[in-house]
């Protein structure tokens, strides 16, 4: 009975919740999950003061000669179970509204990285650009759900800082900094049907970024002569027209890239380079394998 009497004060509470609008399914199931220890504690609880209540029971004489004492020490046996079961359950309430509380105050902090970073990238000084820079790499590991976010406002900065309008010089440390930090981001926690960052028409000659990944990067008409891009990897590449004269492609990862147009005179490239259906035609320039 005891049990029962539980179950139902703690079923009257969830209802009163999601009447209230407090509480939903999804938010039921993140509490249940969260604070399941709390519910076994206090279902042993009441087991045990149910246990406790009986063996009293079973120990005591007919209810009719049953001192006045005995019934009221089953009630405050009663009474302290519940007593403890509410306290578990206003803890349990307590502590996911603590959670949801700290959960919003990092967000918070999250925010203002970011907002700081970002202004970082206007700044004046080199040394505070790759600040910001190496600031947003954190916090797309600290916050993956803002990683794509993140990767968006690099590229941007490297389309506005560096486009390709002619010839280009040598890439600035600051775009080869977000280069780096594009091509070295967990992929793994991008949803399948993420945007292609944009880093078409850019000057990226001679950056440094070995075992780059090119992943969801679009480098059409990008400029990568000179460039480190050994043991390169990376699925859903457009290199279309983009140059890789005297690149350094290593152990790369070409197969199934669109090569059309791509400039590779002087790239250098050894056994362990892939290039098998790597798609090139004739306006393809300093291909060195067999058309598939």
């Amino acid at each position: 009975m005891a049990v029962l009497l539980a179950a139902a004060a703690v079923a009257a509470l969830v209802a009163a919740l999601f009447v209230r609008g407090a509480l939903s399914w999804t938010g039921l199931l993140d509490w249940l999950g969260s604070w399941w220890l709390v519910l076994l504690a206090g279902a042993l609880a009441v087991a045990a003061a149910t246990v406790a209540w009986r063996g009293r029971t079973a120990a005591s004489p007919a209810p009719e000669a049953e001192p006045r004492e005995g019934r009221w020490s089953r009630v405050s046996t009663l009474v302290t179970a519940f007593t403890a079961l509410g306290a578990l359950v206003f803890t349990a309430l307590s502590l996911g509204a603590t959670r949801d509380q700290l959960g919003i105050a990092e967000q918070g902090q999250l925010t203002d990285r970011y907002t700081k970073a970002v202004d970082q990238l206007s700044a004046d000084h080199l040394q505070a650009r790759l600040g910001g820079i190496f600031a947003l790499e954190r916090l797309a590991t600290d916050s993956p759900r803002d990683q794509q976010t993140i990767v968006e406002v690099l590229a941007a900065f490297i389309r506005t800082t560096s486009p390709r309008t002619g010839p280009c010089p040598k890439t600035p440390p600051d775009v080869e900094a977000a280069f780096l930090v594009i091509t070295r981001r967990n992929v793994a926690r991008e949803a399948k049907n993420a945007f292609a960052a944009n880093l078409g028409e850019t000057c990226l000659t001679g950056v440094h970024a070995p075992y780059a990944d090119l992943t969801h990067l679009l480098l059409i008409k990008a400029d990568l002569s000179g460039s480190d891009l050994a043991g390169a990897k990376g699925q859903l590449t457009n290199l279309s027209d983009a140059k890789l004269t005297g690149a350094d492609l290593d152990g790369a990862d070409l197969s199934h890239k669109r090569l059309t147009g791509v400039d590779l005179t002087g790239a250098r490239h050894d056994t362990a380079t892939k290039t098998d259906g790597a798609d090139y035609d004739a306006s393809t320039t300093g291909a060195w394998w067999p058309r598939s």
